[in-house]
């Protein structure tokens, strides 16, 4: 049929009153049904569902034309069409658009009703004259209504194109849900969305009506979409990165947290449906009968209960949303490193296999090995951001604690060059990857090594059987642990792959008073003699030290000596051995001999092991990271959420905005005297902890949670 045609049969019709079994005849002709093609102007239109003609009034008394009706007669503008629907207004109609916007929605028309980019508004325009052709005419025509099912299976399908538009959702999915509802082919799990929810409030209100009808527990799916339904409750950043992980993970919680179904509504009044059709043509809603369905959707009581789960949930899936923001990944080892155990042990990766076939690898059989950190990151995360932080080096000791290996340096220790290399080593069996917090001991005798190495590394090669022997002293010394024995020979495999320099050392060490200098020489004498025995060997090392530490060095004899003075005989006698010329490198304690030469007093030297603790915080304050560096002095100002005065400032100074550049926010926090990826966790952290939710969320632009800020400052 043509248009002209089409024109033919109503030019001689006046618009009549809505309602009328005429009206209805007129309808019937102007729809041109699904399947059937018409021409307008140059358009072929093959697939109909659509009115085409004039003098067909809208569905509502005051409406003079009906707006999805196609009249032929108007002007199109086909050298200029609006594809994007700039011009159009909010609720249009054919006979009011523009000509550059009749010419776009016929062509969008006679191409199928599928390209994504058109304008939402030319989808409405076509909507409308479904929803007329379904509540309105269906109801006096035979031929309408043997058409519901065509026209709700091609609503469906627009929904699969533009659903991402909210508005045309709403309406549509709202639509789909009283027309079965109202034709009783209303399927319950054919509601639910598959990619976005939750659903709109008519369709939610429906199913739990059945629901609590039926006396059935609500599913975790609809429990989940009526939670994220209510305006109680917030959408966070789970729910928009990885709503996939979100629906597992609160299935899981809710199962738990309601045994043994779920959920049971008490029914309570009776469900009242309408609809209010997008088509501006109807001016008012359209009610649809549902018998006795009780309305139970708005008990708060229920909404509480999901609000705590979906809490949880949401605190459980942080990690993962802020990997996923931060770097765009969801499958490598790292991103599935930061999800849940139940849903990590479900979606363990072939990725996580090969990062742990290449560490076996790597290992060969051995204990530990030093490799470059880049080759390891790249293979656990896929790649290598320009900022590593140290959340993503906790996630991966966390990922390799979980498959048996250990890494070194020891992240709050020391951060991680990303440019130099780590050493990868067999956690002790049964330690089961557990994290422990390290013995003073341990930090102390790592900081020795460190200043061993820093002044060994400058008289040459350091060999193997060195480097053996000085950490096996310092485990004896202080009374290591299998663990931290195991931990301490990897650290001194890194300080040996990396050996550190002396540039910058000397000016840390230069900030502590010399009373701690002389407390860390006295520790230092007090653990190359705990054994019994202060070599040569150790003797030069020790004076080199001493040298480093910008004390005295011929005090090292002197020192030693007052080891020696014992106010009571000693249970065991041990000697100092006389200087003789030794091999340069490590200093290498001799195996004990027999006992001979001054004694040394084992009282004093285990009173002196006895301040392992604060001789460690001196020596991690010389070697602490730059990035762990202590922040300049806090301005004064109130405290906000626990955090101390700079951070509280940097927060209100952060409050001026909802979004920031990362380099706008580097000055402010330099100013306060702190470093910016730290501030920025701290932050977080503190939002955490008050609000189970990130306030900054971003990489190169950061944007602030409004809601959890007003928290924060409050």
């Amino acid at each position: 049929m043509t248009a002209a045609e089409t024109m033919s049969e109503t030019k001689s019709s006046a618009p009549l009153p809505c309602g009328g079994k005429t009206q209805q005849d007129l309808a019937d002709r102007l729809w041109v049904p699904p399947g059937a093609e018409v021409t307008v102007g140059r358009y072929r239109l093959r697939s109909g569902m659509l009115y085409v003609g004039a003098g067909l009034p809208g569905a509502g008394s005051w409406s003079d034309v009906e707006p999805a009706l196609i009249d032929p007669s108007l002007k199109i503008r086909f050298d200029q069409p609006d594809h994007g629907g700039r011009l159009l207004p909010q609720f249009p109609s054919y006979s009011w658009i523009e000509p550059a916007n009749r010419a776009a929605y016929l062509e969008w028309l006679a191409r199928g009703r599928k390209d994504p980019s058109a304008g939402i508004g030319y989808v409405f325009l076509f909507f409308y004259g479904i929803e007329r052709r379904v509540l309105v005419d269906a109801s006096g025509s035979a031929a309408a209504r043997a058409e519901t099912g065509t026209l709700l299976a091609e609503v469906e399908r627009l929904l699969g194109i533009y659903g991402g538009n909210h508005s045309f959702r709403k309406y549509a999915e709202s639509f789909l849900a009283v027309v079965r509802l109202r034709e009783g082919n209303l399927r319950t799990e054919g509601l639910l969305p598959l990619g976005d929810p939750p659903p709109e409030p008519l369709p939610l209100r429906i199913v739990l009506g059945r629901f609590a009808a039926a006396g059935r527990p609500i599913p975790p799916d609809w429990a989940l979409a009526w939670a994220l339904s209510s305006p109680e409750v917030r959408q966070r950043s789970p729910y928009k990165k990885c709503l996939p992980e979100l629906r597992e993970l609160f299935a899981l919680r809710y199962r738990e947290a309601l045994p043994p179904d779920g959920l049971l509504l008490e029914p309570r009044a009776g469900l009242a449906v309408s609809y209010q059709p997008a088509n501006p043509g109807f001016h008012v809603a359209v009610d649809i009968s549902v018998g006795d369905l009780p309305d139970a959707s708005f008990v708060q009581g229920h909404v509480w209960d999901l609000q705590k789960i979906l809490d949880r949930v949401n605190g459980e899936l942080a990690g993962y949303s802020q990997w996923i923001g931060r770097t765009g990944d969801r499958t490598s080892a790292a991103a599935l490193a930061c999800l849940p155990k139940e849903l990590a042990r479900s979606c363990e990766s072939e990725a996580a296999h090969r990062v742990a076939g290449w560490i076996e690898e790597t290992l060969a059989g051995g204990a530990s090995a030093a490799v470059p950190f880049r080759d390891l990151f790249v293979r656990w995360a896929g790649r290598i951001p320009e900022k590593i932080d140290r959340r993503d080096i906790e996630a991966l000791t966390a990922f390799l604690a979980k498959h048996g290996y250990g890494l070194e340096p020891d992240v709050p220790w020391r951060g991680v060059s990303r440019e130099g290399h780590i050493v990868l080593f067999r956690l002790p069996a049964g330690d089961g990857g557990a994290f422990r917090p390290l013995s003073p001991a341990w930090h102390a005798a790592a900081a020795l090594l460190h200043l061993a190495v820093t002044v060994s590394v400058v008289d040459g090669e350091i060999t193997e059987l060195e480097e053996r022997h000085l950490a096996r002293h310092l485990e004896q010394a202080l009374h290591l642990g299998a663990a931290e024995r195991v931990r301490l020979e990897a650290h001194l495999r890194w300080l040996l792959a990396d050996p550190p320099g002396q540039t910058g050392l000397k000016k840390k060490i230069e900030l502590l008073e010399e009373s701690q200098r002389y407390a860390i020489g006295q520790f230092l004498i007090t653990v190359a003699g705990a054994d019994g025995h202060v070599g040569p060997e150790e003797l030069k090392l020790l004076t080199r030290i001493y040298s480093l530490l910008g004390l005295d060095p011929q005090a090292v004899y002197s020192d030693v000596h007052v080891l020696a003075a014992a106010d009571v005989p000693p249970a065991e006698p041990v000697t100092v051995r006389p200087a003789s010329p030794a091999p340069g490198g490590f200093a290498i304690p001799r195996e004990p001999g027999p006992p001979s030469g001054v004694l040394l007093d084992p009282q004093k030297i285990q009173g002196k092991l006895a301040e392992t603790e604060r001789v460690a915080t001196l020596l991690e304050k010389v070697f602490a990271a730059d990035e762990e560096a202590a922040p300049a002095a806090a301005p004064a100002g109130g405290s906000r959420a626990g955090l101390d005065a700079a951070h509280s400032a940097l927060l209100r100074q952060l409050a001026a905005k909802t979004a920031w550049e990362r380099r706008e926010i580097e000055p402010l926090a330099a100013r306060l005297g702190l470093l910016p990826e730290s501030a920025l966790e701290i932050l977080n952290e503190a939002a955490y902890a008050r609000c189970d939710a990130p306030l900054l969320e971003g990489d190169e632009r950061i944007d602030i949670d409004p809601e959890i800020l007003e928290e924060l400052l409050a």
